[in-house]
């Protein structure tokens, strides 16, 4: 098992800045994911090429307008 340490980001700076700081993995916010434009997304892309980082996982994987109310909510069986 291997870890890599990751960074949040929801901006191109975010991520350049990620690259710089070490770090070898970029999470993006599924948020800001479904909300950029092809243009965006094509700029992204090239971003994480060009600094040589991982866009594998995102931070949640429910959306922020979502509200999970039930006691005993478990997110590894909602994964799952």
């Amino acid at each position: 098992m291997s870890v890599r340490w990751s960074k949040t980001s929801n901006d191109p700076t975010s991520i350049m800045k990620a690259a710089s700081d070490g770090f070898s993995c970029v999470e993006l916010t599924v948020d800001y994911v479904m909300n950029i434009s092809d243009e965006q997304f094509i700029l992204q892309k090239n971003l994480f090429s060009q600094y040589n980082l991982i866009p594998e996982v995102c931070d949640s994987i429910l959306p922020s307008d979502v509200l999970v109310t039930e006691n005993g909510f478990n997110l590894y069986v909602w994964t799952e």
